[in-house]
Parts: C-alpha cells; structure tokens; sequence
C-alpha cells in the first residue's frame, strides 16, 4: 500500500470515527450498555442481520448483564421493566414513531407506516368503524363460513390414510383467505383477489419477515428503491387492489348500502373531508397491510395453542369437556361468537397461545418529543425508546415457568390483573386496529377444530419439544415441526 493510499484509509476511519461520535448522545452516558454500542448503530444491525433476527436474544442478555435499563445504541435506549411498557406505548402516550425502526414500511401509505400520532389517530379513526365489535358481530358468519371450508379441506388432505400436514404452514392459508373475504364480502371481489395471490399463503419460507430486517438497515434512498420494486413484485395482488379502490371510488358512499358495504367503502365514507393524497394507491395499501398486519399474528397463537392443547392430556380433557358441554349436538348450529367467549378454558387457552406467539417481537421504537419520566427515570428529548414484547409475555415473577403451555394460570384468583401484561395487539393509540377480529377468528377455528375433528399429532415427543423464537418483526418458532393427521368426529 502506498503512503497515499494508507492516508486515504486513515481519513476514512477518522472520518467514520468523528461521525460516530457526532451521532453519540453524551446526556445518554449514565445508562450502561455495551461501549460499541454508544458510537453505532452497527452493533445492533450485526444481530438483526448477520446474526439472523437474534437483537432481542442480545438484548435480554444485555439485561440481565445491566440491569433494567441497557443504552443499546447512540441515541437508543431499551427497558425490562414491565412498568415502563405502559409509559412508552398506553393511552396517553404522545410518542412519534421511531422513523428509523419503521424505514422499510414508511414510503407506503398504510396507517402502520404513518410515524406521527396525531395523524395516526385520524386514520384509525378511518379504519376503526370495520373492525368494531358490533362490525365483527354482524360478519362472524363469513368467518365461519370460511372456518367450516378449511375443516372440509383438512379432512380431505389430511386424514389419517393421507399425507400429515406442518401445523406452522396449515394455518396461514386459513388466515389470508379469511381476512380478504371479511374486507371484500363481496363474491367476485374476494375471487379476484384469491386469484391475485392477496388471499393465498402468505409465503413459502420460514424467513418470511426477512425483507423487514434487509430494508429498514439500509440507506433510505436504497430503501425507497426496493419498497417500489417491492409493490411491482406484487403486482399481481397491487392490481386487484387498485382496480377495486377505483371501482370504489366511481361510487358515491352514501349510495352504498351499510350491508354491502366492503374495507374501501368504509374507508372513503369515513375520509370524505380529510383523504390523504393519491387515494386509490392508500386504499391499496391499507388493505394490502390486512394481510401483512394480520396473518402471522393469529397463525402464531393458534399454532401455539394447538401445539399445547395436543401436549398434555389433561388440557386436552378440560378444552374438549367445555366444548362438548356447550355444543353437544353437532348437527345443530355452531355456537356464537359471544357463546363462545364466555367458555374460560377456550378463553385461557387463547390467552395462553398469544402470550407464547409474542406477536411482534421486535421492539417498536418510540422517539421522545421532549423530557419525560418514564419507570421512573428521566428520559432526554430525542430519545429513541423501546421494548420488546417478550419482556412482557416471559417475565418469570409475572408467568412462573415463562415457557410452559398453562392456560390455568388465566384462570386463578385475580388472574384478571395478567390481562394488562398480554401486550400482543400492543397497548394505547397505535394498538391493533383489528383486535376483535383477531379474536373472533381464533374462537370460531380453535373451537370448531377441537369439537368436529379428531386430532392426531405423528409423533406426541415434538408437541412437548423445547422450542425458541427468532425476532424476524413478528416471532418465528424455531424448534420441532408438528405433524398432523386429521378424522371427523362422530356426533
């Protein structure tokens, strides 16, 4: 190397070094973490990418290494402490999302991509009136519609002559056809979208959140690039979607009866005076973001739930027993949805298959607008906040035996006080918009499931297998397959 390329290269390194330090915030020097840490943000991609989704396996570590609070980047703070997740995230938090944690979604126009809270609340104000409970109440019928279809194809493929089926990958399938066929009720919409690909598995590999990671540690411009190749990749399902927005667009809102009304209908009833910019692509993306926001968050939970149900006899007993009790007839009418909400042991078991799932496991970040408190402790303006859910969900003192498939822990003595530490659908102004949705689906398959079909795992060794979860934006159980057979049960 000659000696102006070695001054060259030390240049560049001063360079990166001054940069680093410019983007260190010295008022975070008081909380410890890793010292790398305080100078980049490379440690933190080092995990997310390199290391494949293991940040919150590093956090946790860090943790318990640091204490409650670790700085786990320049401008970055993470929090264990349960009384700090409802300072960052519940009603009444005025924190802007973190643009940097949400750099892959922010160039769509989908309310999850929106990072200011106050233009957040006046979508989900939009939003809000489909996904109600009286909205969900009145379409509980296509949900079990959708419900009894996919228990004729699992008979059909997978009885006990034929080939099992993986659990994991059984259950998305379900999830995206039923979500579009509840946006778009409508016969034809909903066949052009099965045909477009949007009501169709959600993807064919495990790494199916891996795109988050890859475009939210890039340059943004780089980013803008790949999110646009992105939707072009998606064509097929982009097109449908926009040749319904415009469709919905042509018609007046109050020429559409509330009955025949689908997800775009309401959208634009609701948006009259305030629409954002270029509408029909907005349509697009907020049901697009249906399926993307939607599947994995309620597959996970029902796969956790069906894997602890068929792993011990005596949970598999007491669910059975509940659902027998209130459904004795199978050739009458399925129960309602507000029967089955009032069954505990299906309540619990729901329960107990969402806090196991995590839902998004990734840290949320939140951006401090000005000097707050939060668990006690003062937080300077421009601060970046976080915490992952599995904090919440794993905490030993909160669920004893954090790992372990108990549904009886939902149902003790003042269990209702574990019900603020469920964070799944998150807490406050951003939290799920369709959360009555969600569990409206996993009442109707779980309870259907174990009242009309048999049930027969290929091997009860992997049902009890220890497991772990990769942070790929939601958790990604990483352990033994479940394999299933399937019989129709007799009345």
């Amino acid at each position: 190397m000659n000696t102006l390329s070695f001054t060259g290269a030390i240049l560049v390194l001063v360079g990166l070094y001054a940069y680093h330090v410019s983007a260190s915030d010295k008022r975070l020097d008081k909380y410890p973490g890793p010292f790398i840490a305080r100078w980049t943000t490379l440690y933190k991609k080092y995990f997310e990418t390199i290391m494949h989704g293991a940040w919150v396996d590093e956090v946790e570590r860090l943790h318990r290494l640091y204490g409650p609070i670790v700085r786990v980047g320049p401008k970055e703070l993470h929090f264990s402490n349960p009384d700090a997740y409802n300072d960052i995230y519940a009603v009444g938090s005025r924190f802007a999302k973190d643009p940097d944690t949400y750099s892959a979604v922010t160039s769509f126009l989908h309310l999850f991509g929106v990072l200011d809270p106050q233009e957040a609340l006046t979508r989900r104000t939009m939003i809000q009136p489909y996904f109600s409970k009286r909205s969900v109440s009145d379409r509980t019928w296509l949900v079990q519609q959708k419900v009894d279809q996919y228990l004729d194809e699992l008979l059909l493929k997978h009885a006990k002559d034929k080939v099992p089926v993986d659990l994991e990958y059984a259950l998305r399938p379900f999830f995206s056809t039923t979500i579009a066929t509840f946006a778009f009720p409508d016969l034809e919409q909903c066949h052009a979208l099965t045909t477009s690909g949007l009501a169709s598995t959600v993807t064919d590999t495990p790494d199916r959140n891996t795109i988050w990671f890859l475009m939210k540690n890039l340059h943004p411009v780089v980013v803008k690039i790949l999110t646009s190749t992105t939707t072009r990749i998606s064509l097929k399902e982009m097109d449908a979607l926009e040749i319904l927005a415009a469709d919905a667009l042509q018609s007046f809102p109050s020429d559409v009866e509330e009955t025949n009304a689908n997800f775009f209908h309401i959208l634009l009833k609701r948006s009259q005076f305030k629409r954002p910019p270029n509408p029909r692509k907005w349509l697009a993306s907020e049901a697009l973001n249906l399926k993307f926001a939607g599947v994995d968050t309620t597959a996970n939970p029902v796969f956790f739930a069906i894997r602890g149900v068929l792993g011990s006899h005596k949970i598999w007993d007491k669910l059975t027993n509940e659902l027998y009790d209130a459904w004795p007839d199978l050739e009458g009418p399925a129960p309602d949805l507000v029967t089955l909400e009032k069954l505990p042991y299906l309540t619990a078991v729901i329960k107990e298959g969402l806090r196991l799932s995590i839902g998004v496991i990734t840290p949320m970040n939140r951006v401090v607008g000005e000097d707050t408190i939060v668990a006690g402790e003062y937080i300077p303006a421009r601060t970046v906040i976080g915490m992952s859910n599995s904090f919440m969900h794993l905490h030993p003192d909160i669920f004893p035996e954090p790992h372990v498939f108990k549904p009886e822990r939902w149902l003790q003595e003042n269990s209702q006080k574990l019900d603020k530490y469920l964070v799944v659908f998150s807490r406050g102004p951003r939290s799920c918009v369709g959360m009555h949705f969600a569990w409206c689906m996993m009442y109707l398959l779980l309870a259907n499931m174990f009242r009309k079909l048999e049930i027969y795992p290929t091997s009860a060794d992997d049902l009890r297998a220890p497991f772990h979860l990769r942070d790929d934006f939601v958790s990604v159980f990483v352990g033994k397959s479940v394999h299933l057979h399937f019989e129709r049960k007799q009345n």
